[in-house]
């Protein structure tokens, strides 16, 4: 079935995406619209914890310090 799918796809020219990728992109869209920063190869450090809740995260890039 993926084989017949992909050959479909270049056969009629269309970027066919499934499998995660047909999630990931409206998601992304969604963050664009609302200016939500999308961090690549950033890596989670710590759990940033107030009154038992987690409120945010610690992350470290490739590019720059850790940050909260």
């Amino acid at each position: 079935k993926v084989g017949i799918r992909a050959t479909w796809g270049k056969v009629t020219g269309k970027n066919l995406v499934g499998m995660g990728r047909a999630l990931i992109a409206p998601l992304r869209i969604g963050l664009q619209k609302a200016g939500v920063p999308v961090l690549l190869n950033t890596a989670l450090t710590d759990l940033y914890v107030e009154d038992g809740v987690v409120r945010g995260i610690y992350v470290r890039d490739t590019t720059g310090p850790e940050s909260a």
